[in-house]
């Protein structure tokens, strides 16, 4: 109870002190919130970018790699080119599914209106790996003739 007697007269003094200096008060109600706020945007970038899983079924087992030929002074890129790829799916036997994608930037034709776009190409294995079907109303078959026909639209 003495405990409780002393923690309460301490608050009192203190919202006393608070009161007599407005100035610093809301000085440090303003840096307090600032920095609550600033956390608060900070955490959820880190969240939505770095913690949340991705939106595809097994996201934990998809792995991407790359080519990089350090003693040759080629920079690292981050992607493979097509006889990689090839090489990849004759040799490496450890994935269940392998893909091959490529960024870039393509026009389209929006009501009379060029509008530029960000596109990927890939290949027919790019849907049975993220578990999303193209847009299009095409099926891309696979050289063993499966069709993704079936998997959901992202």
């Amino acid at each position: 109870m003495l405990v409780y007697v002393r923690v309460m007269s301490d608050f009192r003094v203190g919202l006393r002190l608070l009161w007599k200096d407005k100035t610093f008060t809301l000085t440090a109600a303003s840096t307090l919130a600032l920095c609550i706020g600033a956390n608060t945007a900070l955490f959820s970038v880190v969240h939505n970018v770095l913690l949340r899983p991705l939106p595809v079924p097994e996201s934990e087992r998809i792995l991407m790699t790359s080519n990089a030929y350090p003693k040759a002074g080629a920079p690292v890129l981050g992607y493979s080119g097509v006889p990689d790829y090839y090489d990849r799916l004759r040799d490496v036997t450890a994935f269940g599914e392998q893909a091959l994608i490529g960024m870039r930037s393509q026009t389209i034709d929006t009501n009379g209106t060029p509008t530029r776009a960000r596109a990927m190409q890939v290949t027919p294995s790019f849907s049975a790996l993220s578990g999303c079907r193209p847009w299009s109303a095409g099926r891309f078959p696979t050289k063993k003739g499966r069709s993704v026909a079936k998997r959901r639209s992202c």
